[in-house]
């Protein structure tokens, strides 16, 4: 038997990177207890600033922490602007990890209203699927001038072609039957 557990370099905590005055709310650390990783700490001091990230890092090193991190800072920075909306929309390309991470959102959820004693503030959701139809639970605000029906069902034609294009490709790669007609 052969592991391999590679030793991530240690990085900063939530109160370390205020510190370092970047803009990160102060509830961040109810969600983040421990310190980061570093690679973690460096998406999310770029992710806290507006900026894009990308990491790629093997299993178990903490992605989604970094998106995570960068999503609750930004809801709890704008908590009213955040209010009854989309913020963020997450693509797993796994059941498995759909439902891990899943998991791991209501354990957020859970610790934040058990230590802060109110209401968690953001909400999640996930896709299932139901005699091979997939339905997602989604709320969709339009910043438009237009608020019409026409952009609305617009938006929602263009996520199905994007949504079908990913469904094809991993069809192809697996060999596996689409889950829609």
């Amino acid at each position: 038997l052969v592991q391999f557990n590679p030793n991530f370099a240690q990085g900063l905590g939530v109160s370390q990177l205020i510190k370092k005055g970047l803009p990160i709310h102060k509830d961040l650390e109810q969600f983040f207890k421990t310190p980061f990783y570093k690679h973690q700490q460096e998406a999310i001091e770029l992710g806290c600033q507006d900026r894009e990230f990308i990491v790629t890092s093997g299993t178990g090193s903490g992605k989604s922490r970094t998106f995570m991190a960068t999503i609750f800072n930004y809801v709890l920075l704008h908590r009213e602007d955040c209010n009854n909306k989309t913020i963020a929309i997450i693509v797993y390309p796994m059941n498995a990890l759909i439902n891990s991470q899943a998991e791991e959102l209501d354990h957020y959820r859970q610790q934040y209203e058990e230590t802060m004693g109110e209401k968690c503030p953001f909400t999640f959701g996930k896709y299932t699927e139901d005699n091979g139809k997939l339905t997602l639970p989604l709320t969709l605000t339009i910043a438009h001038a237009a608020m019409d029906g026409w952009h609305t069902s617009e938006f929602f034609w263009e996520m199905q072609k994007e949504l079908q294009g990913i469904e094809l490709g991993f069809n192809l790669l697996t060999g596996k039957r689409p889950l829609s007609p």
